[in-house]
């Protein structure tokens, strides 16, 4: 079971009892995903009658105890049932069998889960008290944080609200992750299509500058596993480590490859000041915090601790042979955690062409999908 289900479970076994859950798996299916069924739970307890007693001074209704008081400054109501008719029945161009779940999809399907713990399928006939909870719900899962931190406070679960509220957000994380990914395969896609009809790049850097969207997948490979002594593709690994999104693990990696393998002093003994200050600018731009992707992992996470002193040795050594400080990438030889980097190993360095039509999955995960939605009028 994973993070998230785990998170999700916890959330949805505090607030229902048993019978509740098992409702919403006799009402959704069995095929429902771990972790939306416990979302299902979580609403099913925060939108359903509970037994536990209310305080009379509570402004809504007895029996419905999904929120503590209604906000004094909501819409009127045909704004609010406007508002919860549009969350229901998202936009979304990008929508196939294959797409993740986007913010506001998962969102429709929190407020439709709601729905079929009340046994409506018809907007019209909510009560004041559900519509307001709908109209809070949807704004709370879209809302920037700290709004949604303040409309937590009205229902009277706060945390299971909020805890909600984070798992879209999770959702949403692997949507604009799954969104970068697709355009990255559909470039790569382009870019042998291009190759395929004679339009060969030169190099496997201008392979790299003409792919468009960032793939720091080939770049962790282009870096690690170039021939140093190929000019073409040393200089791609180069200008790949020129780029911001480079991600943290292997620019680290590199760093201590060139300092323990002999590369370095190499380029010093032989007098190669331009290679030398390639790394060294690429040393100062960590140091001054150009590398922010911190996605890739080493195999293992901790393969470069204990390279520090090492790589201290080294550059004191090149301190001395250039006459100019080499200062150490701070914390660049700690752990890097993440998820494996994926091989592209569709792509030849030494002639920077891609050797063959690039596969979906090589790009993108699986997606999470949804079982079918009763007719919500």
């Amino acid at each position: 079971m994973d993070r998230i289900t785990h998170r999700l479970l916890f959330i949805s076994l505090a607030l229902i009892p048993a019978s509740a859950m098992l409702m919403i798996v006799w009402r959704g299916g069995f095929q429902l995903p771990a972790m939306l069924l416990t979302v299902a739970c979580s609403l099913m307890a925060l939108g359903g009658s509970m037994t536990e007693p209310r305080r009379p001074s509570a402004p809504v209704s007895r029996g419905y105890a999904a929120l503590r008081r209604v906000p004094r400054d909501l819409p009127d109501t045909a704004s609010q049932h406007a508002a919860i008719a549009r969350a229901l029945v998202p936009e979304d161009r990008q929508v196939t069998m294959h797409t993740p779940l986007s913010r506001e999809q998962a969102t429709a399907w929190v407020l439709r889960r709601a729905l079929m713990g009340w046994g409506l399928t018809d907007l019209d006939r909510m009560t004041e008290e559900q519509r307001a909870t709908l109209f809070l719900l949807a704004r709370l899962m879209t809302t920037a944080p700290g709004e949604a931190g303040r409309l937590a406070q009205y229902f009277r679960r706060p945390d299971a609200v909020l805890g909600l509220r984070d798992e879209i957000d999770t959702l949403a994380r692997a949507r604009a992750t799954w969104d970068r990914d697709h355009r990255l395969f559909l470039a790569t896609q382009w870019l042998w299509t291009r190759q395929r009809h004679h339009h060969e790049p030169g190099s496997l850097l201008e392979a790299l500058q003409a792919l468009g969207p960032s793939d720091i997948d080939l770049w962790h490979r282009v870096v690690l596993e170039h021939d140093g002594n190929q000019p073409a593709q040393r200089d791609a690994a180069l200008w790949c480590l020129r780029q911001a999104g480079c991600d943290r693990a292997t620019v680290a990696t590199y760093l201590a490859q060139v300092a323990l393998d002999g590369r370095l002093l190499g380029a010093a003994h032989s007098g190669n000041a331009a290679y030398l200050a390639a790394v060294r600018a690429t040393v100062a731009n960590w140091n001054a915090g150009h590398y922010r992707t911190a996605e890739l992992a080493l195999d293992p996470p901790d393969a470069l601790v204990g390279a520090e002193l090492r790589v201290a040795q080294t550059f004191h050594r090149l301190s001395h042979l250039t006459g100019q400080a080499w200062p150490m990438p701070i914390g660049a030889f700690g752990r890097h955690d993440g998820r494996p980097p994926r091989l592209r190993q569709s792509w030849d360095l030494a002639s920077g062409h891609l050797t063959r039509d690039p596969e979906r999955g090589d790009y993108l995960d699986a997606p999470v999908t949804l079982p079918l939605q009763p007719h919500i009028a």
